[in-house]
């Protein structure tokens, strides 16, 4: 999960203009009948997903992990990668969604309590 969220986080582009109009530009709508003219690519989680066998979505999904478990202090995030502690995906995504101090005392009070 990490490694394929980290390898998601760093292949994307962010595109914020694909088509490059803007609200000077004339946009012409295409007929519905014709097909277009160039195919669209598949998206990079979409490719990486067809790799590994899951979802573009469990692609997306583990990029959000893999941020949550960066966002962990430096022997916590120790302790996640090497098994020795489990945590589930949920979990991770619950930690995302926190502030940033209390993330450190959440991680202070769990890892302290399993020494």
């Amino acid at each position: 999960m990490y490694l394929r969220g980290k390898r998601y986080e760093t292949e994307k582009k962010i595109v914020s203009n694909e088509r490059g109009n803007n609200q000077y530009k004339k946009v012409v709508v295409p007929n519905m009948l014709e097909q277009p003219s160039t195919p669209k690519k598949p998206s990079t989680a979409a490719k990486i997903g067809k790799e590994y066998g899951v979802s573009h979505y469990a692609i997306e999904t583990d990029e959000k992990f893999s941020k949550a478990v960066d966002a962990m202090p430096q022997e916590t995030k120790e302790k996640i990668l090497s098994g020795e502690e489990k945590v589930s995906k949920n979990d991770m995504m619950e930690f995302t969604r926190l502030e940033k101090w209390q993330t450190k005392c959440l991680t202070f009070q769990t890892f302290s309590y399993s020494l």
